[in-house]
């Protein structure tokens, strides 16, 4: 296996996320640059006409220290290569984070009442919803009040719904916005959708919300101490002619930056502080590492 290639990818000073917020490992919030997110740059560089919607394949894939493979680094999504047969159940028991020991007295209790946004349990395997009640009290330690669960596990069914209702209220391009059932993260039962008050902590919510970018920021310097990555993180090239912030590039998906997934604080914490040759880890947009690459078939 290869390290990932050293290619010319970058991305416009207003569109950077910067990852100089990750590297200092500081628990306060850090202050955020309204023209440091993607939706900056929403109005300055729109995807050119060759940019392409197809499946891009994977980058060269990085050489960490990987265990067999497992609920945590098992891959899923749409290379067929590395995942032949689609996921129908989860992978963990599923339980309601209600039922933990330390949901008593959390910020997911006390403010969530264990519900996402759209009223409907916050549901997972039972090591994921731990540590997402840890990293939700530890945004709260560091100032943040407003993060919210936007949704959690969902079953085959439950995606199999979702494309049929996006395919009536997008008619086309579905697979740039939602995985086909068995293909889904959050089938496995680790992963969790975040937001801010009541809405999805998309680019727009963080860039035109100063709160909501700061706790984003806060999510990319931190998320690695709970187990957590950033699964589908903000790609552009140096140009800004090209990038994930409207369609899939470099990652299989359009940027997710409400999608995170469990896959516990060794892994998360490897893949957090692999740099490329010039320095940067996978959140940075230069960058062409991105987390898939950790996980095997």
């Amino acid at each position: 296996m290869k390290r990932p290639s050293k290619t010319n990818l970058g991305v416009m000073a207003l569109m950077v996320w910067t990852v100089s917020a990750c590297a200092t490992g500081q628990s306060g919030a850090p202050t955020q640059n309204p023209t440091d997110t993607p939706a900056a740059a929403a109005s300055q560089a729109a995807p050119t006409a060759t940019q392409t919607t197809a499946a891009t394949p994977l980058p060269a894939t990085p050489v960490p220290t990987i265990p067999a493979p497992g609920v945590d680094n098992i891959y899923i999504g749409k290379d067929e290569t590395r995942q032949p047969e689609a996921l129908t159940e989860a992978m963990v028991p599923i339980v309601d984070i209600s039922s933990l020991e330390s949901y008593a007295g959390s910020h997911v209790e006390i403010f969530l009442r264990g519900m996402t946004v759209n009223e409907q349990p916050i549901l997972g395997g039972a090591e994921m919803l731990e540590h997402l009640i840890l990293l939700m009290d530890g945004a709260r330690a560091a100032g943040f009040v407003g993060h919210t669960v936007y949704s959690s596990y969902r079953s085959y069914e439950d995606q199999k719904f979702l494309i049929g209702r996006g395919e009536i209220d997008y008619l086309q391009n579905t697979d740039q916005f939602l995985a086909e059932p068995g293909r889904s993260e959050h089938q496995i039962g680790t992963v969790v959708d975040l937001g801010w008050g009541a809405s999805l902590l998309d680019p727009y919510i963080t860039y035109n919300n100063e709160a909501a970018g700061a706790y984003y920021q806060w999510l990319k310097a931190h998320a690695h101490e709970y187990g957590f990555v950033i699964s589908y993180p903000f790609k552009s090239n140096a140009e800004g002619t090209m990038s994930n912030l409207f369609e899939p590039w470099i990652t299989e998906y359009k940027a997710e930056t409400w999608h995170l997934r469990y896959v516990g604080v060794e892994l998360a914490t490897e893949i957090f502080e692999y740099n490329d040759e010039q320095g940067r880890n996978y959140l940075d947009p230069y960058s062409t590492i991105i987390p898939q690459q950790f996980y095997l078939p």
